[in-house]
Order: structure tokens, then sequence, then C-alpha cells
């Protein structure tokens, strides 16, 4: 079997399922009749930008980021995800603090990850807190003024 087969057949499971972990996605896998190691698996999914994510009840599951997606479409998901999940943001010198619902921090920083804003260094997800590393104070201050414009009032 091809590659770029094996990886579609990939996405439509992942897209179509809630797949939680790689032995689960084997196992679908293996009920649609195929057999795959896990690392063939696993390379699999880092080239296809598969990723945890949460469900609206907190479970994890895998997602794939669309980084082939335009510009457009990825701000509407910034939008969405920033509006969805932050509770608050607030700056403590060069770092940018985003307060979220249980399980948002992530979800919100793949997609920061992704649009690679020019002021970001870094980020850092946990539970509920993103924490966005800037350049500088300035920065910082950019940043913040840049989500303020994802939030609706």
């Amino acid at each position: 079997m091809k590659k770029s087969d094996r990886q579609d057949i990939i996405k439509k499971i992942i897209v179509e399922n809630e797949i939680e972990t790689q032995e689960e996605l084997l196992d679908c896998l293996k009920n649609e009749g195929f057999s795959f190691t896990q690392a063939t698996i696993s390379r699999d999914m880092r080239e296809l930008n598969i990723v945890k994510s949460y469900t609206k009840e907190g479970r994890k599951k895998f997602t794939i980021l669309a980084v082939d997606k335009n510009d457009s479409e990825l701000e509407q998901k910034i939008r969405k995800t920033m509006n969805e999940y932050t509770q608050s943001i607030e700056r403590v010198n060069f770092i940018v603090i985003i307060h979220t619902l249980p399980n948002g921090a992530d979800v919100i920083a793949n997609y920061m990850d992704e649009r690679r804003f020019s002021e970001v260094v870094a980020t850092v997800a946990g539970y509920d807190t993103l924490i966005i590393v800037t350049r500088s104070d300035k920065n910082a201050d950019q940043f913040i003024a840049k989500l303020n414009t994802y939030l609706d009032e």
C-alpha cells in the first residue's frame, strides 16, 4: 500500500471517530483489514499534524491540525477557540498568560503555534493556563492587542 493511501485511511478514521490513543487507532485499522506497526502510525501522525485535543465532555481525542488551510480559515479557528475557552488574559513583563476553561489551554496553544505570530517565542500549555513567551514587554502588549481582536465583546 502506498504511504498516501495509508495516510488517507488514517485521516478518515481520525475525522469520523473520537480516537484517544494510537492503540485505539491501530485497532480501528485492524477492524478495517489493515495491519501497520505503531512506529509507522506514529510517523504518519506526525507528518499529518495529528495532535491531541479535547471533546466538549473533556475527553482527549486526536485532531488533525489544519496547517495547509489558508490564513482566514486559521484566523476563524483561533477566534472560535479563543471565544470558547478564554477566561482572562494578563501580562507579566514579556509573558502573556491566558486563563482558560479546563482543557482549553492546549487547544488554543496548538492554533497559536500553527499561526506563528511574530511576537511569540514559545507557548506552554497546562490544564487551564497558557503561558506565551514574547520577545519583549512591547511585544507582549502588541500581542495582547492582537488577541483582543479575536474576542467578541
